[in-house]
């Protein structure tokens, strides 16, 4: 059975691990208006991947079809998905619709250029050509212009049952792969090197995928005791004193995403902790206003967060649960600490437009929730199970 996690706002990837291989099959939905599925997946993959789908949407209602390169596990159930998807139309690189999918599929397929835009409603992906990189000489990837996010195929290539969202060294795992690879018989020119491999490579740098370069740039070993920085870039949380913890990378990295951060908002932070989610809203965002419950937390995080230069963020010590009404309204808000209910003063200080994303539950387990407000009303939405420390004050938990 598929594993599906939403690694990004309206982002799955529908992952299928491979033991004999040592190696996940990732496939990617965009569940929008005109829903798009990146990687079709092997023939025999099929049935699986289209069982995972169903479980967001009606696979027939897929719109758009897209891949990488021309490969088994990238295209080859591609005629498959045409079958059950009557509106599907297969895009690529115009050299793999001209070379490959014009006589392999059984529709047409869209060739794409340069640069060229497809809009699913609330998503842009632009096309960026990336000639054997990793490889195949049609191969290219799809960049999401409001969020940054890069769907990349095979070019932070890992092997094992990794984990969906990571702040650890990738580039690490690709390499130890590509090292794998070059040492097996078959395998060894898994990735060519071409003179236009660094120019390629430092075009899809200039994009700057907003999350994954963040999260890579802010050293999490600083956020906690030295006697725990060899465990810093593990994805679990870890203890910062105060019968507290700093996020795991997948919470941090998943609650960053749900925001939809595009640079320009202000931000509310309940729960400053260590200042680690601190610092990422920072690089992802033009204010963060964080509080933190207890002073001594504060002090530590606000002496990291201004040694590291991060320099648009502000923390001080108060109730979180009552907001920060002079800096109000908040663009977004994030709330680090799990409460029976969503407070109302953040519900009054987020502004028309805005996003906010926290915990509800019990103290021992909560629901992800996402709350918008849309032309005056409150929307609310289940991002999945979680647990994080309690939130503590007046409209939250007594202690």
């Amino acid at each position: 059975m598929a594993r599906i996690d939403e690694i990004a706002p309206d982002l799955y990837r529908l992952s299928i691990y491979a033991p004999q291989f040592d190696l996940q099959f990732n496939h990617f939905l965009i569940n929008d208006d005109e829903p798009l599925l990146f990687h079709t997946g092997m023939r025999r993959m099929f049935p699986e991947v289209r069982d995972a789908v169903a479980q967001l949407i009606d696979p027939a209602a897929l719109r758009w079809i897209s891949w990488s390169h021309f490969e088994v596990d990238e295209c080859g159930a591609l005629n498959e998905w045409l079958s059950v998807a009557p509106r599907a139309q297969a895009i690529c690189s115009q050299v793999g619709a001209a070379v490959n999918i014009e006589d392999f599929a059984n529709r047409p397929p869209r060739g794409l250029s340069k640069d060229d835009v497809i809009e699913t409603g609330r998503h842009k992906y632009r096309f960026v050509p990336t000639p054997h990189l990793p490889h195949g000489w049609d191969a290219g990837v799809l960049f999401e212009e409001n969020s940054g996010v890069l769907l990349c195929s095979d070019l932070f290539h890992q092997l094992g049952d990794v984990e969906p969202v990571t702040s650890t060294d990738v580039l690490g795992r690709w390499d130890a792969a590509i090292a794998a690879y070059q040492a097996h018989p078959v395998l060894m020119d898994y990735v060519p090197l071409t003179p236009a491999t660094r120019r390629r490579l430092n075009e899809l740098a200039d994009l700057q995928p907003r999350v994954l370069a963040a999260m890579r740039r802010i050293p999490r070993h600083r956020f906690v005791d030295e006697g725990l920085a060899h465990s810093a870039y593990g994805d679990h949380p870890l203890p910062i004193g105060e019968e507290q913890t700093i996020s795991q990378p997948y919470i941090v990295g998943l609650m960053s995403q749900l925001l939809r951060l595009t640079g320009q908002e202000k931000v509310l932070e309940v729960g400053t902790g260590s200042g680690y989610q601190t610092a990422v809203l920072g690089a992802l965002a033009r204010r963060v206003c964080s509080i933190e419950r207890l002073p001594r937390l504060a002090d530590r995080a606000r002496t990291t967060l201004e040694a590291l230069g991060v320099d648009n963020v502000w923390v001080r010590v108060g109730n979180g649960a009552l907001g920060w009404p002079d800096q109000a309204p908040f663009d977004r808000i994030l709330v680090a600490a799990g409460g029976p209910s969503i407070p109302p003063p953040l519900i009054a200080q987020l502004a028309e437009g805005g996003r906010m994303v926290l915990p509800v539950g019990s103290p021992e387990d909560q629901i992800l929730t996402v709350v918008e407000r849309v032309g005056g009303e409150i929307r609310k939405e289940a991002a999945g199970e979680c647990k994080f420390v309690k939130l503590v004050g007046k409209y939250a938990w007594d202690s």
